[in-house]
């Protein structure tokens, strides 16, 4: 859009009216809004205190209104609300009631009215029972007060077939609701549902007493309801009279004005839940509510197919303005088809790409007019702005300043365009440039697609790909028009041997495929790609260096922080690169395609513009980086992808560099992105000579470390000896360095199950840290990974013979507990060995309950070290034949593991494998409840499904797993 101030919008452009009474309902309907017409106003009739606001949803013009502050509410207002939309917007087929209402629930239907707040109710029509019914006050007789009502009109066809199927495809299209809620609150946090308020449910009981209802938690967060809404300007207040007006008229909600705007136009009724119509109604759940029915209301919206004003919302000169590939000259086509042949308007089509193009237009437009003049331009301008012209619709395209004679062409096009009330002009231009020659008073700003748009173009006769992995294909595209054209038209000519599922994982795996098709051209025809770098090519120095920088960063969530040195009085120069968000945000986004093109744009410049763009990229991101950790995370994937860029450069790094790759491995460990980390430690480690000082030792220990975390152990080994040997020439015996060292040696070692070897590097470790405090760290993580160690060395398969026993033998307990004696115990281990074994799980015990307790005191509960303890601790106590106090251990670490590590991170899944042994394992008299060992097998099918996906090939991990589905499998004769 312009920033030149407000400019009138044109009242016959718009078709839907969503009504919306209350503030807080049109907040919410601006928030699903695709666009809002900020610097656009529409000009009222004098006496219309109706507040008014242009907005654009899909393919659809919307106005939202309300009424002005100070009004009252009802059917009244509203229909004069209604009366007024009708006056001001005549091309108005419709309307959405949409907003906040009361709800009736009624858990004795059947099936029951379970309604919760923030639940949506649609008005939907019944054989005996239209959509809305009118709820008139009172009416006195000889019995008192009773209540009176009367149907309105039915829903008619075009709403009613849009609710329809929406109710058909109900689960599809509520995941599409709840999709569109979750982006409004993730833009506004006051659209989340209150914490602090309780959802209660309250009714009479058989004395007339107020009770509060009973209801179990709900697995979905929100639901639809289709159902009778009762209108009416008395606003209920008591539970008795909510269920005695919702019985008498079969309505699951009530509101105050869908029957005044009913009676004045055809509408859909859209409400969500803020209160249950009683006394304890209040504000607090409005906001949740009214984003709730916004949601609903734009995706009924979208189901909606009617024949819309082809107008623009604007009144004046038009631009259509986007990047080549999004779709400017399809939609010009479609505009001058249907204005040729409904509005009965000549049109006209001139490029403006070059003064050659312009000449060769404008004097085609002169031979079919049988105009003659040696200044073919200013004759046809001097036609078109006669009367004998009668209407028309002109169209200037390729307005891209590519050539400085351009400019001139413009120049002169400015002062001779012709600026009639029954004209229509046209600009199609990469720039809002455009508006430097001409008084272009709307900008129509071009984006990607609508998702479900973007999978309709690919389903459409002239394409008609088959629907699966569509949604793959377009989320790949990025809703890209020009690229889904052109990927539909390879996938058509190779349909014989190339499914669109190939092409997705072709695209996605291999950027040069992807350059491939954005480098597709049809006859005549540039490039997607071509289109683009000749746009980068024309950019002024600032808008380069900015474009050269965004090639050295990720195009997603890029923090307003790494543009603190822009010119901000340059938006366009952001809009340009297709940045979307205003300069005010703190998130930016670039389209991914476009980044993709500008880095092989980069590649394409010279050696000496690749270098001083990527080291100046690294300078500008360390200057931003933020010491507090928490804002880093915004920066990292920026700063590492800058640093690969670098890297790519070849050279040695420069000490910024090096701390900056330092700070990004310290932090992608913490997070557990052990790949990223790696890489990092990688290139600051000389892996290819020993390390000379404390700073290169200390660099190879956090190597050997994180190799240690990626499962990569035998390097790990490897590096960790090579740094121990080093620190022992130059470091005392005692130093914490030569510790630190051995302490992941030891680590690396139990993890590769050199168990001896571990225990005797770690026990040294723990003698040495014993004079440090309970709660050290260092002391606690030293005990903690030699407890693991010890309990890697009692036999695994004397543990799944355990295991096999608990879920097997069900006439006689599994185990004995550690203080109980036993003098017939296992048959297969003599007396001697049965002691030191109880002995070992006895030191493991008391090592692991020390180091629990200490981090449980100290660590909050998502700590990842304090879960990792808690996991070890439940290991023991199952060895030790504690099972309810192990089932307790590893459902707190598997519930906390759920907020703090992604499902397939191999610590989760541990936690779930050992989360299945306690299940098989029973209570502590053995007995083991069937649901358990289906809970059991689903656990373990679910873990070696994601072991095999993420860990190495025959991992050790993996092997117990499988090993622990086939006991269960010969236990309970399953089968294979």
């Amino acid at each position: 859009m312009s920033d030149s101030g407000h400019r009138p919008l044109d009242p016959a452009a718009f078709g839907v009216a969503w009504i919306a009474p209350l503030p807080i309902e049109m907040k919410a309907a601006e928030e699903v809004a695709d666009e809002i017409y900020h610097d656009g106003y529409f000009e009222v009739p004098p006496g219309d205190k109706s507040l008014y606001s242009g907005v654009r949803m899909g393919r659809h013009n919307v106005v939202i209104a309300t009424l002005s502050a100070g009004c009252s509410t009802g059917t009244v207002a509203a229909a004069i609300l209604a009366r007024s939309i009708n006056a001001v917007f005549p091309a108005i087929q419709f309307g959405l009631v949409v907003g906040i209402c009361g709800a009736a629930p009624d858990l004795n239907k059947n099936p029951p009215w379970d309604i919760r707040l923030g639940d949506v109710l649609v008005g939907y029509d019944t054989p005996n029972q239209s959509a809305v019914v009118s709820y008139e006050a009172v009416k006195v007789t000889r019995d008192g007060e009773q209540p009176r009502g009367h149907g309105l009109p039915r829903t008619n066809r075009l709403i009613g077939a849009a609710i329809s199927r929406t109710k058909l495809h109900s689960d599809a299209e509520e995941e599409k609701m709840r999709d569109r809620y979750n982006r409004i609150q993730a833009k506004d946090a006051s659209f989340a549902p209150p914490q602090d308020y309780a959802d209660v449910l309250w009714a009479s009981d058989a004395a007339g007493q107020e009770v509060s209802v009973q209801r179990p938690p709900r697995e979905k967060q929100s639901r639809v309801w289709y159902c009778t809404i009762i209108s009416g300007s008395k606003l209920i207040k008591t539970n008795q009279a909510r269920d005695e007006i919702s019985n008498s008229y079969g309505g699951a909600g009530f509101e105050m004005e869908a029957a005044g705007v009913l009676e004045e136009m055809p509408a859909a009724i859209v409400r969500g839940v803020s209160d249950y119509a009683d006394r304890h109604k209040s504000d607090h759940w409005q906001p949740y509510a009214a984003a709730r029915a916004a949601s609903c209301a734009k995706q009924l919206l979208h189901q909606i197919v009617f024949k819309e004003p082809s107008k623009s919302p604007y009144l004046g000169l038009t631009a259509l303005v986007g990047l080549s590939g999004v779709g400017k000259t399809e939609i010009a086509l479609e505009l001058s088809h249907r204005i040729k042949d409904n509005d009965e308007r000549s049109v006209f089509w001139v490029s403006l790409e070059t003064e050659k193009t312009m000449k060769r237009d404008f004097g085609q437009i002169c031979s079919h007019l049988r105009l003659r003049n040696q200044d073919q331009v200013q004759v046809v301008c001097e036609y078109l702005a006669s009367t004998n012209s009668g209407r028309w619709l002109l169209v200037l395209d390729n307005i891209d300043y590519q050539e400085k004679s351009q400019k001139s062409m413009l120049e002169k096009l400015s002062r001779l365009l012709p600026n009639r009330s029954e004209s229509m002009i046209l600009f199609l231009s990469r720039s809002i440039r455009v508006q430097e020659y001409f008084a272009v008073s709307d900008f129509v700003r071009l984006y990607n697609m609508e998702h479900d748009d973007a999978v309709d173009l690919l389903t459409a006769p002239a394409f008609s790909l088959p629907q699966e992995h569509l949604d793959q294909l377009v989320d790949q595209l990025q809703c890209f028009p020009r690229a889904l054209v052109e990927a539909a038209t390879f996938l058509n000519a190779n349909s014989s041997h190339v499914t669109v599922r190939d092409y997705v994982e072709l695209i996605r795996n291999c950027p040069e495929t992807l350059m491939s098709l954005l480098n597709q051209a049809g006859p005549g025809t540039r490039s997607l790609a071509g289109t683009w770098k000749d746009a980068f090519g024309a950019f002024a120095a600032p808008a380069t260096r900015l474009l050269s920088f965004l090639c050295c960063i990720e195009p997603g969530d890029i923090p307003a922080t790494l543009f603190q040195r822009v010119d901000k009085s340059n938006n366009d120069l952001f809009k340009s690169l297709f940045l979307t968000g205003a300069l005010a945000n703190t998130v930016f986004n670039m389209n991914p395609l476009v980044h993709t093109v500008a880095r092989d744009w980069l590649r394409e410049q010279s050696q000496d513009h690749v270098e001083h763009a990527t080291r100046e990229a690294i300078v500008h991101i360390i200057a931003q980086f933020p010491q507090d950790g928490a804002a880093q995370l915004a920066h990292l994937p920026h700063a590492f992808c800058a640093l690969r860029c670098l890297d790519g450069l070849g050279g040695s790094l420069t000490t910024g560099a090096r701390t900056l790759m330092q700070s990004a491995g310290d932090r992608f460990r913490e997070l557990r992105q052990f790949r990223q980390a790696l890489w990092c430690y990688e290139k600051l480690c000389n892996q290819d000579e020993p390390p000379q000082d404390a700073v290169s030792i200390r660099c190879l220990l956090q190597l050997g470390a994180v190799q240690t975390d990626g499962e990569q152990l035998s390097m790990a080994i490897k590096n960790l000896e090579s740094a121990l040997e080093q620190a022992r020439r130059i470091l005392p015996s005692n130093h914490e360095l030569i510790l630190a060292i051995q302490h992941e040696l030891g680590r690396a070692l139990s993890s590769a199950e050199c168990t001896d070897r571990a225990i005797a590097v770690l026990e040294g470790v723990v003698d040495a840290r014993k004079t440090l405090p309970l709660t050290s760290s260092e002391r606690l993580s030293s005990e903690h990974e030699l407890a693991r160690a010890l309990m890697n060395r009692i036999n695994t398969q004397d543990m799944l013979r355990m295991s096999r026993r608990a879920i097997t033998d069900r006439r006689e307990p599994s185990g004995d507990r550690l203080d109980e004696t036993d003098d017939d115990d296992d048959d297969d281990d003599d007396d001697d060995s049965h002691v030191s074994r109880r002995h070992q799980i006895r030191r493991v015990l008391h090592l692991m309950v020390a180091v629990a307790l200490q981090r449980k005191s100290i660590l909050p509960p998502t700590d990842y070290n304090r879960l990792a303890s808690q996991h070890e601790l439940s290991r023991v106590y199952l060895l030790g034949g504690y099972k309810e106090l192990a089932a307790e251990e590893i459902h707190l670490v598997v519930q906390a593991q759920q907020w703090c590590l992604r499902a397939d991170d191999p610590a989760a899944l541990l936690s779930r494998y050992q989360l299945a042994l306690v299940h098989l394992a029973g209570n502590d008299q053995g007995i083991v409840e069937a649901r358990k060992v289906d809970e059991a097998l689903q656990l373990l099918y679910e873990v070696a499904e994601a072991q095999r996906r993420v860990l190495p090939l025959n991992h050790a991990a993996t092997r117990a797993t499988e090993q622990a589905l086939r006991a269960v499998h010969e236990s309970y004769h399953l089968g294979p």
